[in-house]
């Protein structure tokens, strides 16, 4: 009896450490001593009193050691053998773990990205689908500058803005007053005016700037926006950054202007009149890009403007 007593506190222990909970072998050992029994009697045996013991059986009825019968109405409780089951339910652990492992491997990535980043490396977001104009309207929203520098091709950048969110960023582009310089590209031709409240465009054709989607630079940030193959965002937050993208700009800025102004002539054909290419463009099934559309103020009596 004495032997039996201390084989049963070694094999608690054992299956303790293995993760059982000790009512839970308590309950085990008893209804492998029964073979098969009713709850009155398995509670009795591991000395538990009968919700305790309930509900001990459904774990271990979890597990498959332990499963159920019907004799006579009566509800029966019966042990699988050991070797089998234990066995079972340890290959069973080792799914189970293999599928977390998985899991967590595959979310290293992505946990990486939202690990705080040390001061002195540049923080860099993404957006892609439908949450890149929330992203721009939120960050240009959230930052306080004086100027924002763009470059954008008016076709292709953000097509599918909806009415209600050009609304929204041209009542917040109001409130922060800021000014606006920006180079632009269409095969439409110069559909901007130079110059509408506080903000100066310049166009270059397609033909000699063939740029897609859009960059925009505003106090200590860089947003770019790439349309091929499909809609992504990438906002940068660096001052170094965007010292740099400021000073490429103005080396842009200021080329434009030679060019515009040796090629003063050809240009002028193609400013001398938007609104009848804009009215022919529209005729021909085209529809200006709502990007364009963004901007707090009315172009040249058109409503084509920059989103951020």
């Amino acid at each position: 009896m004495v032997i039996l007593h201390f084989i049963t506190m070694n094999l608690e222990y054992k299956l303790n450490k293995a993760g059982f909970l000790t009512n839970e072998v308590k309950t085990y050992i008893a209804i492998l001593g029964l073979g098969k029994g009713t709850l009155a009697e398995i509670s009795r045996r591991a000395g538990l009193n009968k919700v305790n013991t309930i509900d001990k059986l459904r774990k271990l009825a979890k597990k498959q050691l332990v499963i159920q019968e019907k004799d006579n109405k009566k509800r029966l409780y019966v042990a699988l053998p050991p070797r089998h089951a234990l066995r079972r339910y340890l290959n069973t652990l080792k799914e189970g773990y293999n599928e977390k492992e998985s899991m967590v491997l595959d979310s290293i990535e992505g946990l990486e990205i939202h690990h705080s980043t040390p001061k002195d490396m540049p923080e860099v977001k993404f957006a892609e689908g439908k949450e890149v104009i929330q992203a721009i309207h939120l960050e240009v929203q959230n930052t306080q500058y004086d100027e924002m520098l763009e470059m954008t091709n008016l076709d292709t950048a953000f097509r599918d803005v909806t009415v209600t969110q050009k609304r929204e960023h041209r009542s917040m582009l109001s409130k922060k007053k800021s000014s606006l310089r920006c180079f632009y590209t269409s095969q439409r031709g110069a559909i901007l005016s130079p110059k509408f409240k506080k903000q100066q465009r310049k166009f270059v054709p397609y033909d000699v700037f063939p740029f897609e989607g859009e960059i925009a630079t505003f106090s200590d940030k860089v947003i770019i926006v790439s349309t091929d193959p499909k809609k992504l965002c990438v906002i940068i937050r660096d001052r170094c950054i965007a010292k740099t993208m400021r000073a490429l700009f103005e080396w842009a800025w200021y080329g434009i202007k030679v060019y515009q102004d040796n090629n003063k002539k050809k240009l002028d054909v193609s400013i001398s009149h938007p609104r009848t290419r804009m009215e022919s463009s529209h005729s021909l099934g085209h529809k200006p890009s709502p990007v364009n559309q963004m901007t707090d103020g009315e172009p040249l009596k058109g409503k084509h403007n920059n989103f951020v």
